[in-house]
């Protein structure tokens, strides 16, 4: 308090009373410093203090000093006061030379001032503290800390609270609203000079509890104050991009406020007053300021960044502004069609009906101005969405122009600027599709299909595409008929519309010169069923598939053709069609496709396609990899089936199962026809053979074509013509078909393709198979032949080609048609025998020529054997296991799944069934786990995979069957064997006299005979020699020397004879001799030679061994000549003199 004394008596009588009830009053409730100022005007005497006289100052010190006596009686005994001096003098001096006391005066009163903020700001934050829970009390005391701070020029602190503040006035408005007044307080009856801070400020709000709160008011006043804040900052900032940042952060909290408002309380008038305070607050000075400067500093490349935030919420705030208007507009009756209905906001209050709003009398200059009438009204509609796409086109708000740019265009289509209106609308509404606005996309799709039919009616091609477009919104972002969004354009559509939008759709595409393909997705959800059947309600040979289909759409269509077409990995193709599909209005359904072409083999989709009409079409794409659809193995070894028996049995599981449903197996049925593929059953050595079975189905059948196509490099079929005519073949009759081929590879696995077609019903089918088929030849024969002098042994042993497979050998025949030929065997029966790898099975023939029959190179003999693999043995036994169960469970049509996919992976422990007679799986537990999951795959229906797989285990799963007699399948061999041949047979023979003993060292007088035979040697002069041809022998038959014969004419061949060393005998004379014999003589030669032999040791002992060779030759085994030893293995008893027995002890 400033105070002037001039006198004693004045300050008695009225200066101490007036500072002791300014203390009082004033200073005591308001918890802040004081201090008391004297001033002394320059022209008076300033008077210090006597012993007698005290000074006016000295007076104001002894009362209202630090220890004033009349502060007791003012404030209270615990009142703290700062340690500054609460008296002051002030007394301006005249004489500038001297210290000026106003500076020492605001040292002081700064001091104050600074321990009276400390001191509130203390008690308020040990109030608010003491706050357990949000009560108005504590509203109050953060707004006067608010209100303190920014007294103290704090003002982003001060911000700071106030955003507090906002908050807890809508949480004490949610948790007690008995305590505010709701009404709208009483707004300006002009608006033309209207500022938001000034009629803040005359609305002298008041927060005691002991009166209702109006929030509308303490709503204004908190966003006034801090709109204060905002400015202040941006006032006093640094620098530009500081400033810009402040004002962009109050149009932005301008921006939720003013919402609030409007989204708060109800009244038309709130409209134009909102509009009102967004023009007070986008004139503001600095924002104009800021604004300005953009233009004028465009070469900053900075500016842009820092002004570009300004301008977002500015166009958003010019955004609010049109909505007011318009809002405004729509209660005077203007019609604005597409933005009201789209654009402006929807209620969330679906129990509350959508009231129009009430006109009531405008004074805005700019609000009148605007809405004179409906076309100025549409005028200043275009150039303020115009202005806020400036401003958006500067902040890069894309999404935010595309939206304006609709209004714009909606407005054009309002007024009959269809052209106008299409330019823009060309890709805009695929824009909303696209990013999930339905709604908005099928409204814009709705007008953009009006704006074409109204400037080109004659482009059917795009308006087909378009109406498709549209329907297709429809269905977008809907699971079923009854989860339809708000979002979704068909909310606003009925069944009617919808069918007659489709009507149009047909009325367009009839009018076409080109088949349109439109996507099926975009329209109906159809998933195939992967899984094949044959189709059992009729004998026919048709195969279905089966499709669920969703129409959404709630009305019935009727298509032309379904055409479902298949691909596997070789491209081969399949086709699946329906014609005159129905589609009823229920929302899921299924449908069936049919084909009379049969493919055997996994097969992926590739394309589905719904023909509407000749002009229109929907299809659906599927993806198709080149990926091998024999996921059962994840390895495949191409070998003979046959081998598969000696792989380890980990082998048949998969390592690795992948889930491959786009893929379909289609197998054969065995109620339809059918192939089977095998080599011949009898079949001649050294040529190639095939048979193609065709089992017929059900029906007589006509007209049949059969083409067969080598698929394995280097195979060749050895046919006039690939194709086999038949004209008929009843009903299940089995039609066979043999024909040749040659093939020269280590590979016995071949390939082929068979093509089937034939006629039944009056119907075309068709049946396609890729077969492979193993011609491994599991037999081996080899044969040795003995030569006698009047006939020939031959020793035939059957075994089999691979150890691991055994065969069963049931008959044997050796026969010839040559007339001077007979042929023994012996007299009892050869029995079913089994030939294993290490064991194989011998027959003995004796074949003899007429006397004086001169043999000739063409003579052959034929044997004929009889012979059954035991694994097909096997094979066909499980067979008889598994058919009959499966066609008491009704499942029979499952037979060729197992078949085709695990039938050649069976082991079984053949050696065991070769001996003992009984059948024994030796891995059931992996197949049925392999069954299991191609059962999982292949099977449909639940109920039946469980039966399938229970079945399988009961066969398959280590178990044992007794076999008491074998079942063979009978499979015939032919070898046309050639007739033995042989130059040369030498016949040996010692010839003595044969006593009981002999004695050792005796000599032993012998003769040795020797008989040339060339009676086994072809006719010299026979016409087949003659031209120099050779037959082929048999395995062990002795060649022909240099492949021929020389004709010579009685010119003899020289033999050397030589009798090997032997330590048991000593030759008395020539160990080696010479003799010779007529070439082609057919009589026998003799040569006859005396010899002695002495015994050199006791016992029993063999004749020397005789050794026989053509003269000139080093071979000692020559294949031209063959020795027979007549007694060559005779012994002769040796025995010691008895008068030179000596006995050792």
């Amino acid at each position: 308090m400033f105070v002037k004394i001039d006198n004693v008596d004045v300050y008695r009588s009225q200066v101490r009373p007036l500072i002791r009830e300014w203390l009082k009053n004033l200073v005591v409730n308001s918890h802040v410093e004081w201090m008391v100022v004297l001033y002394i005007p320059p022209t008076s005497k300033d008077k210090n203090s006597t012993i007698i006289k005290t000074s006016s100052f000295d007076k104001l010190k002894i009362d209202f000093g630090d220890e004033g006596k009349e502060l007791p009686s003012v404030f209270a005994e615990s009142a703290t006061f700062s340690s500054g001096p609460r008296c002051f003098k002030l007394k301006p001096e005249s004489d500038s030379s001297k210290q000026n006391p106003f500076v020492e005066f605001a040292v002081v009163l700064k001091d104050h001032m600074v321990a009276s903020f400390d001191e509130s700001y203390h008690r308020f934050s040990d109030s608010l503290a003491g706050y357990k829970d949000l009560t108005i009390d504590k509203f109050r005391t953060r707004l006067a800390l608010a209100d303190l701070l920014y007294d103290m020029r704090l003002f982003q602190d001060s911000l700071d609270v106030y955003k507090e503040l906002d908050d807890d006035l809508n949480a004490l408005y949610a948790i007690d609203s008995s305590i505010f007044d709701v009404h709208l307080r009483k707004l300006p009856k002009s608006l033309d000079k209207f500022k938001f801070d000034d009629w803040v400020d005359e609305l002298q709000l008041s927060f005691h509890s002991n009166t209702k709160i109006n929030l509308f008011g303490a709503k204004c006043l908190l966003f006034k104050n801090q709109s204060v804040l905002f400015q202040s900052l941006a006032s006093h900032a640094s620098t530009v991009s500081i400033s810009a940042i402040y004002i962009s952060n109050l149009y932005q909290k301008l921006n939720y406020f003013l919402n609030d408002l409007c989204n708060t309380f109800e009244g038309s008038s709130l409209d134009e007053f909102a509009y009102c305070i967004v023009d007070d607050f986008l004139n503001l000075p600095v924002a104009v300021r800021l604004i300005e400067n953009k233009s004028s500093s465009t070469d900053d490349p900075t500016n842009a960044y820092q002004l570009h935030e300004i301008l977002e919420f500015k166009g958003e705030l010019k955004m609010f502004q049109r909505s007011k208007i318009v809002r405004i507009a729509l209660s005077k009756g203007y019609r604005l069609d597409g933005p009201e209905l789209v654009l402006q906001d929807i209620s969330l209050d679906d129990c509350t009906e959508v009231k129009p709003a009430t006109l009531t009398n405008l004074s805005y200059k700019p609000v009148l101005e605007a809405l004179k009438s409906e076309e100025i009204f549409h005028n200043w509609f275009e150039a303020i969405t115009e202005q806020i796409i400036q401003d958006m086109v500067f902040c890069g708000r894309s999404k935010t122009i595309d939206l304006l740019s609709i209004d714009l265009v909606l407005l054009n289509y309002q007024k009959g600027n269809y052209q106008e209106s299409l330019n823009v609308l060309q890709d805009s509404y695929e824009f909303f599709i696209l990013n999930g606005w339905n709604f908005m996309g099928g409204f814009l799709l709705e007008v953009y299909l009006d704006c074409i039919e109204k400037l080109n009616g004659s482009d059917h091609e795009h308006i087909t595409m378009t109406n498709l477009r549209l329907l297709s919104t429809l269905i977008d972002n809907c699971k079923s008929r009854s989860q339809i969004g708000i979002n979704n354009y068909r909310m606003i559509k009925t069944t009617e519309s919808i069918s007659k939008l489709y009507s149009n759709i047909l009325a367009s595409s009839l009018k076409l010169d080109t088949l349109l393909d439109y996507p099926l997705d975009n329209l109906f959800k159809v998933s195939i069923i992967p899984f094949f059947h044959a189709d059992q309600s009729t004998t026919l040979d048709k195969y279905f598939l089966e499709f669920e289909f969703t129409n959404l759409f709630q009305i019935d269509f009727n298509f032309k053709t379904i055409e479902f077409q298949l691909v596997n990995n070789d491209l081969d193709e399949l086709f699946f069609v329906g014609e005159d599909v129905q589609i009823l209005k229920q929302v899921n359904q299924t449908f069936r496709l049919v084909t009379n072409t049969f493919k055997l083999g996994y097969f992926k989709p590739l394309r589905l396609t719904v023909k509407v009409n000749e002009n229109l079409e929907f299809s659906k794409e599927y993806d198709c990899v080149d990926d091998p659809a024999l996921d059962e193995n994840t390895t495949v070894v191409h070998q003979a089936a046959n081998s598969a028996q000696v792989m380890d049995s980990a082998s048949i599981l998969p390592s690795t199962i992948k889930s491959k449903q786009d893929y379909i197996y289609f197998y054969q049925d065995l109620s339809k026809l059918y192939l089977e593929l095998s080599p011949s059953r009898t079949i001649q050595l050294g040529t190639n053979e095939l048979t193609l079975a065709i089992h017929n189905g059900e029906n007589d059948i006509e007209n049949i074509s059969v083409q067969l196509t080598a698929v394995t490099e280097g195979l060749h079929l050895e046919l006039e013509n690939s194709t086999f005519q038949f004209d008929r073949a009843d009903t299940n009759e089995i039609k066979e078909i043999s024909f040749p081929y040659r093939y020269h590879s280590d590979n016995k696995l071949l390939e082929l393709e068979v093509t089937l077609q034939y006629i039944s019903n009056g119907e075309k089918y068709s049946f396609w198979q890729r077969i492979e088929v193993d011609t491994t030849l599991t037999i081996s024969v080899s044969v040795q032949d003995l030569f006698k002098n009047s006939f020939i042994y031959s020793k035939f042993q059957v075994g089999t080609s691979n150890p691991k497979l055994p065969i069963r050998v049931m008959d044997n025949k050796l026969s010839t048609a040559n007339s001077h030929y007979s042929i023994s065997h012996p007299c009892c029966g050869t029995p079913s025998l089994v030939a294993f790898g290490e064991q194989p099975a011998s027959f003995f023939y004796k074949i003899i020529p007429d006397s004086g029959y001169s043999m000739v190179s063409t003579d052959t003999l034929e044997l004929k054997i009889e012979y059954s693999n035991l694994i097909d043995e096997c094979y066909h036994f499980l067979k008889l296991q598994i058919l009959p169960e499966l066609k008491e469970l009704g499942l029979e049509r499952y037979w060729f799944i197992f078949q085709n996919l695990v039938g050649k992976k069976v082991k079984f422990d053949l050696n065991n069934y070769g001996i003992k007679q009984f059948i024994k799986i030796l891995n059931g537990v992996e197949l049925g786990l392999l069954l299991k999951l191609l059962f999982l795959r292949h099977v449909e229906k639940k109920e039946e995979q469980d039966k399938l797989v229970q079945l399988m285990d009961s066969v398959l799963a280590d178990k044992v069957y007794i076999q008491p007699e074998p079942f063979p399948i009978p499979r015939i061999l032919h070898i046309s064997v050639p007739v033995p041949i042989l130059r040369y047979l030498q016949i040996l023979e010692f010839h003595y006299d044969r006593q009981p003993q002999y004695i050792v060292g005796e000599p032993i007088p012998m003769r040795l005979k020797v008989e040339t035979i060339q009676k086994w040697h072809e006719s010299d002069s026979s016409p087949d020699n003659m031209n120099g041809d050779v037959s082929v022998l048999a395995e062990s038959s002795p060649e022909r020397v240099n492949g021929h014969v020389e004709v010579d004419g009685g010119v003899k061949e020289k033999f050397s004879m030589f009798i090997q060393n032997d330590d048991n005998w000593l030759v008395s004379g020539f160990k080696k001799y010479n003799f010779d014999s007529v070439k082609g003589h057919r009589e026998s030669n003799a040569f006859e030679v005396d010899l002695v032999l002495i015994p050199l040791n006791v016992g029993k002992l063999i004749l020397p061994k005789v050794i026989i060779k053509v003269a000139g030759s080093e071979n000692e085994d020559d294949s031209s000549m063959d020795i027979e030893f007549k007694n060559g293995l005779e012994s002769v008893l040796v025995v010691p003199q008895l008068e030179s027995i000596t006995f050792s002890f």
